[in-house]
């Protein structure tokens, strides 16, 4: 009696492999949301040699309007600061502590005005002239002012001074000064009219605070910055209103570096689905593990560039690491993968990487438009893989790649 054998059942291989690939993928969800840990913490040792640097030079500055009161001990009145300017010129530089650069300043600053009085003086008359800056170890030389009737300049001592008002209404007043800071220079407006110029020769300011400059200019010399701030826009605010300049570094590479780990699970998806397609279209089966050595190789990307971006330009590191990355991988492609039996494949794979580092490249250095740009991109991507793969009878090749020898 003849035995009739059982025809196998045909065994979902495709599915089956796009399954484990799927989890592969998923791994290196692990080293990349490591490597965003690692720039995170990075970050947080260039803010703690920020704060070394802050303790020796000074921090941030808020120059804060003068105060002028007038009175004895019965009676006290603060007078009315009504037209006030402020003009800081700024000089910067970079201050290492270890790797890490932080752009500190030092500041020629004059504040001018008058105060408005609501009716004449007496001729003696106690008065108090206050002056305050955010951070008082800023001060490096000991601020001169001329105010009232004098018009020479003298040394400014916080506290009562003997000044000459008898008869005025309008007592204007020069104040002058060096002060450094760190990172910012803000000013608070006050008056019926603040106007405020701001310049230095820092080539990546950021305009920050309540109010933004009516003027700027900015070039390859440095910036300059003005504001103009009426006393009803002031008021708007509850809080304390400021208006003043931030220094930004030219490259955060943090920044970047974190932007782009952010791209990773996509770009190693993209290159396993290379990999899936040439398994589909060549009937060469790639190992799980070879995948996860590109993968592996993919995820290194981000190390080196962060950990070259701390000594050398942004641009040349990302240059370099990605360039490194490509040969690796076009290499183990040929010798490993195809086994020097599809250099088309190798050459595929390879242009398709330095598509996408170049487009990610891109995408870091756009900022307003980067959303736009990378979902446009990507969908070119799946467009372009549905071409390739438009003629791929998927159960027929699973058959055939599932009878195909090692």
């Amino acid at each position: 009696m003849l035995k009739i054998k059982d025809e196998p059942k045909p065994q979902n291989t495709i599915f089956k492999k796009i399954w484990i690939i799927i989890v592969c993928n998923l791994i290196f969800l692990i080293p990349l949301g490591l490597t965003k840990s690692l720039i995170s913490e990075r970050d947080g040792y260039r803010l703690e040699a920020q704060q070394k640097i802050e303790k020796s030079w000074a921090g941030i500055q808020n120059i804060n309007p003068p105060l002028l009161q007038v009175g004895d001990s019965d009676f006290q009145e603060s007078l009315a600061l009504k037209e006030y300017s402020v003009k800081a010129n700024m000089y910067i530089e970079t201050r290492k502590k270890g790797i890490f650069k932080i752009p500190v300043y030092t500041a020629d600053v004059e504040q001018s005005g008058y105060f408005l009085a609501k009716k004449q003086l007496p001729r003696y008359i106690s008065t108090t002239l206050s002056l305050t800056a955010t951070d008082p170890r800023g001060y490096i030389e000991t601020p001169v002012l001329k105010i009232g009737k004098n018009q020479e300049f003298h040394p400014f001592i916080s506290g009562e001074e003997h000044i000459d008002i008898g008869g005025m209404t309008k007592i204007p007043f020069v104040i002058k000064y060096k002060l450094r800071g760190i990172n910012n220079l803000n000013v608070k407006p006050s008056g019926q009219n603040t106007s405020v110029n701001i310049s230095g020769n820092w080539t990546n300011p950021e305009f920050g605070g309540d109010f933004l400059p009516v003027k700027k200019t900015m070039d390859k010399n440095g910036f300059s910055a003005e504001w103009n701030i009426p006393e009803s826009a002031a008021m708007a605010l509850i809080e304390n209103p400021v208006c003043g300049v931030s220094l930004l570094l030219p490259v955060d590479n943090y920044k970047l570096a974190y932007k782009a780990v952010k791209y990773g699970f996509l770009f190693i998806s993209l290159t396993f689905l290379c990999l899936f397609l040439f398994e589909i279209l060549s009937k060469q089966r790639i190992h799980p593990v070879q995948y996860i050595m590109v993968g592996l190789v993919m995820c290194m990307f981000y190390l080196l560039l962060l950990s070259m971006s701390e000594f050398i330009n942004f641009g040349v590191s990302y240059f370099v690491s990605s360039v490194s990355i490509i040969t690796i991988i076009t290499i183990y492609a040929q010798n490993v993968l195809t086994k020097h039996r599809a250099l088309k494949f190798t050459l595929l794979l390879s242009g398709m990487l330095l598509f996408l580092y170049f487009f990610l490249y891109i995408l870091l250095r756009l900022q307003d438009f980067s959303l736009i740009v990378g979902s446009f991109g990507t969908l070119f991507i799946i467009m372009l893989t549905m071409y390739v793969t438009r003629n791929v009878e998927w159960y027929k090749s699973e058959e055939i790649t599932e009878n195909t020898p090692q």
